[in-house]
């Protein structure tokens, strides 16, 4: 298996990635908690796009929209938002884990408005500028290099008006504590090798590209695991990781 050529793409990361493909749709594998992530993302991201569009049924109204998953791994974000019934592009680097994404959606006929493609989110972009509604760019920052090129393609293939979504580690001391440090050296709720104080990027620096990119942030938050309770839930602090929504100009 491969991955694309780009500036952005780090052979390390994705070796670790590549690796990981197997147990993917794993609950029970070390990439559990990224199902748990995930999930509580996507109930904020439908949330937001309700209030921001005025639905009250997103399985209807929804169905209007073109959403782009960039950097969509194995496809666990891009089929909760296909079945809302939004048409979803998932895109990535890593050959292995595209592979994974369309053997998982074979599992499930009703996913017709779900489609997968290898490829960079530079390319992608270069050819459909302006197409989409929505672009969730969901933990992509942090395993990346060169990511003011990753937030500007994606900021290329939204449209005016459109909603971006972005999650990353923030790059904290205290960020590092808990990330790096705890969840995964320590207590290993994260993958051996999956995050460094390296990659870990900016709250401050992702708001400045944004601006200077005709975006406008409208929120902002913090995510926290509990480790007594095996639980998400977000905080004021965003230190740790973060979510950001943001609307293009």
């Amino acid at each position: 298996m491969g991955e694309c050529k780009s500036p952005t793409v780090i052979p390390q990361q994705m070796q670790c990635f590549t690796k990981r493909s197997a147990t993917w749709w794993d609950k029970n594998s070390t990439t559990g908690v990224l199902h748990k992530y995930d999930e509580v993302m996507f109930d904020q991201m439908k949330k937001v796009l309700q209030e921001r569009w005025f639905i009250s049924d997103a399985s209807v109204a929804l169905k209007n929209f073109k959403l782009l998953d960039a950097g969509c791994g194995g496809g666990i974000l891009s089929e909760q938002f296909a079945r809302t019934g939004c048409t979803v592009v998932g895109i990535d680097v890593n050959e292995s884990l595209i592979n994974v994404a369309k053997q998982h959606q074979a599992l499930d006929s009703s996913l017709v408005n779900l489609s997968y493609s290898w490829e960079t989110i530079e390319d992608h972009a270069a050819r459909n500028p302006g197409k989409y509604d929505v672009i969730v760019l969901n933990f992509v920052l942090s395993h990346a290099r060169h990511r003011e090129t990753l937030v500007r393609s994606c900021i290329q293939a939204l449209r005016p008006g459109g909603i971006f979504f972005v999650t990353a580690a923030n790059k904290t001391i205290a960020g590092w504590l808990r990330i790096v440090l705890l969840e995964q050296i320590i207590h290993g709720i994260l993958p051996k090798n999956s995050h460094s104080w390296k990659l870990l990027y900016s709250l401050s620096k992702l708001r400045r590209v944004l601006a200077q990119n005709a975006c406008v942030v409208k929120e902002y938050r913090g995510l926290m695991y509990c480790r007594d309770t095996s639980l998400l839930k977000w905080v004021d602090d965003t230190a740790g990781f973060y979510f950001v929504y943001a609307i293009k100009e």
